[in-house]
């Protein structure tokens, strides 16, 4: 899967590339950033509370729709029904390293954000190419 993972502190966008891996994780390849930094972790599954939530299910008829209703009750908004929800470290050559949360679609489609050591604000999207 190809991804990009958008810095929001100052704008770069930064390509990456999401590879199955080892016991069913995923490794996440990202980089060179403009400073030349290229990042590395691994991924693991989250797990869809939705088979045993405490929360009152409800009927919609977008899934878009039961993804917000579901999120405006949830209190882990990281994991989304329908989805591989996933939580992954990237370590980069020059000390960066970034915690991020994202949803993966069947389709490979999927979107997540985070942050690093630093305090700076990421947004991820995944995409089929």
């Amino acid at each position: 899967m190809h991804a990009r993972i958008h810095n929001l502190a100052t704008d770069e966008i930064i390509a990456a590339v999401a590879r199955p891996g080892p016991m069913g994780r995923t490794i996440i390849t990202a980089g060179p950033t403009q400073s030349g930094e290229i990042l590395t972790g691994e991924a693991t599954d989250l797990k869809d509370p939705a088979q045993s939530s405490p929360y009152a299910s409800t009927t919609a008829f977008t899934p878009s729709a039961y993804t917000d209703a579901y999120l405006s009750a949830s209190r882990d908004r990281n994991v989304t029904p329908g989805y591989a929800n996933k939580r992954a470290t990237l370590t980069g050559t020059q000390g960066t390293v970034i915690d991020v949360s994202y949803r993966i679609g069947t389709s490979g489609i999927g979107d997540g954000d985070g942050s690093d050591n630093r305090g700076v604000r990421y947004r991820l999207e995944f995409f089929a190419k």
